[in-house]
This record gives structure tokens, sequence and C-alpha cells, in this order.
């Protein structure tokens, strides 16, 4: 996978912005990525896949505990469950997060390679962009 941090701005030519729009610009690219992937990912989805999808993004705590029970049986001995439990200090961001992972794995198996995809496309923008993107800090 890939880690957004200073290490890929360097990749892409980014070393010399100003730390403190580092920090901004990583969020950026991570909020675009995700857009990017939904858009991606829901061009060919059913209407109903949409609303499932949406108990996760809507944080729906009975909807997504009602599917995760009737889709994945038994999650809550599931190892990486039990990692997002341990680091999210609220159920429902754990069972937000590990239910749409679930979704997608069942609903989008191609998931990664679309995220891959979206990725690269994304970083080649930024370097074909990187002067704009610096302002002049070259």
């Amino acid at each position: 996978m890939f880690t957004l941090d200073e290490r890929f701005l360097e990749e892409l030519g980014l070393g010399a912005m100003p730390e403190g729009q580092k920090r901004e610009f990583l969020q950026h690219i991570y909020e675009e990525l995700e857009i990017r992937v939904g858009e991606s990912l829901t061009a060919g989805m059913t209407d109903e896949q949409l609303d499932e999808f949406g108990y996760f993004a809507d944080k729906d705590g009975d909807r997504m505990l009602c599917w995760l029970l009737n889709n994945v049986p038994g999650f809550e001995d599931d190892e990486e469950y039990r990692r997002m439990e341990a680091a999210c200090p609220d159920l429902l961001d754990a069972l937000s997060e590990y239910g749409a992972m679930s979704w997608l794995m069942i609903n989008s198996p191609d998931y990664p390679s679309v995220v891959e995809c979206e990725f690269e496309k994304m970083k080649w923008e930024i370097i074909a962009n990187k002067g704009a993107v610096l302002g002049g800090c070259e």
C-alpha cells in the first residue's frame, strides 16, 4: 500500500514545501483520494448497495450491527475487528471502520486495486503540477 507522510512528499519532489503546509497538503491528498475512490466504486452500484454502505458512513449503529451479524458472522472474534476496537475509543467508530472494510471486501473485491489506481493517477497529477503546488517555493 502507501503511506502519506514526509517521505511521500519527498518522492513527489515536494520536499521544499514549507513545513506548515505539509500536513495540510497531505490531508488534502487523503480527502481527495477518498472522493475519487468513492466515485469510482459507486459508479456501478445499485441503490440498495449504496444504502447499505451508507449505514457505515452514517454510523447507524443498529443497521451496521445487523448487517455485520448477517454478513460477517463471528466478526467480534476477528483479529482485525479487535484491533480496530482497541484503536477506536467509540464503538460506533470501530463498527463503522470494520463494517465499511467488510462491506467493500464483499461488494467490491477490487477495492484495493481501485485505491492503488486512483492513488497512482493522483500522484502523477501532483508531480506534473508540482511547480504550482509549491507556489514558487523551489
